[in-house]
């Protein structure tokens, strides 16, 4: 199942109710120093390409359903990744936060509870 706002792209498996949201555009890193008093945006080495790249291979955020009314959630924090359990009501807060609508967010939560999960998928 797919679902597409201006801004980002979910994903959903079926068989495991695992969800992944994507932004739409994919993240660009920028590289910037301080010069006086005005930042300047500097070349990125090869380092900083390859981080690009590993940061476009993970979901914004994913999370799968861990029962009680929890949700094992993996997300994006810019340098690393925060796994952590969420309510139910705060899953669908974030979605509704990404543009998704209320019709969506029903069938995704219908979705996402067909199997339980200890934990989230490791995305590190």
């Amino acid at each position: 199942m797919e679902y597409v706002t201006e801004t980002y792209r979910l994903t959903q498996d079926e068989s495991t109710g695992l969800i992944e949201v994507w932004p739409v555009q994919p993240n660009r890193l920028r590289k910037v120093a301080v010069q006086g008093n005005k930042l300047t945006e500097q070349p990125l080495d090869q380092a900083d390409l390859q981080l690009q790249r590993e940061s476009n291979k993970r979901p914004f955020f994913a999370a799968n359903w861990a029962g009680k009314g929890l949700f094992n959630v993996d997300m994006d924090c810019g340098m690393q990744r925060l796994s952590i359990a969420k309510t139910t009501a705060q899953v669908r807060h974030a979605l509704t936060v990404c543009g998704f609508s209320k019709a969506q967010i029903w069938e995704i939560m219908r979705v996402s509870k067909v199997v339980v999960h200890d934990s989230i998928h490791s995305y590190c």
